[in-house]
């Protein structure tokens, strides 16, 4: 399915890019041994991520657990913009550990959620839901979300320096 994904993007003349979540909330390994997941799970599937589908663009996210030495973003990284398939090419943000975002670890580029924290002198992207969350969820109301104008207006003001 993601190759199917990736293929209809690129025969777009599109650049694919992928949300990467460093931690998996109720994989059994992470809930029983963190050090294990991150070396035994997460690496291995991250790089077979690149491998497989090179990606033009990484978000992570779900970095907030542990550092950047718990998470080995160092040497992924590393990896990653040096040697991996995609090196010439990958961006990738901020969030790699609780004690990266806002600094250059190796990103490409800042995420901000809800405008907070950006900077005109970085390379920056804006995050934020559609109503109060990212995803589906089931107690927000059809009133929760923002109307086509307010996202239009939203995606506008960031872009307009001085904002």
């Amino acid at each position: 399915m993601l190759g199917d994904l990736t293929a209809s993007v690129r025969a777009a003349g599109l650049k694919m890019g992928y949300y990467y979540s460093l931690y998996e909330w109720f994989n059994p390994l992470w809930l029983s041994d963190k050090k294990r997941y991150v070396t035994e799970h997460m690496i291995p599937q991250f790089k077979d991520l690149v491998t497989k589908y090179k990606p033009s663009i990484i978000f992570s996210d779900g970095e907030w657990e542990l550092s950047d030495t718990a998470w080995k973003s160092q040497e992924l990284l590393a990896w990653l913009l040096n040697e991996s398939l995609v090196a010439k090419e990958v961006v990738v943000n901020d969030r790699w550990g609780n004690n990266t975002r806002g600094k250059n670890t190796g990103a490409t580029y800042t995420t901000s959620e809800y405008g907070s924290g950006m900077d005109a002198s970085v390379i920056w992207e804006e995050s934020q839901g559609i109503a109060h969350s990212y995803g589906y969820n089931r107690h927000e109301k059809l009133e929760d979300y923002k109307s086509s104008h307010d996202l239009i207006f939203n995606a506008c003001r960031y872009c307009v320096k001085g904002w």
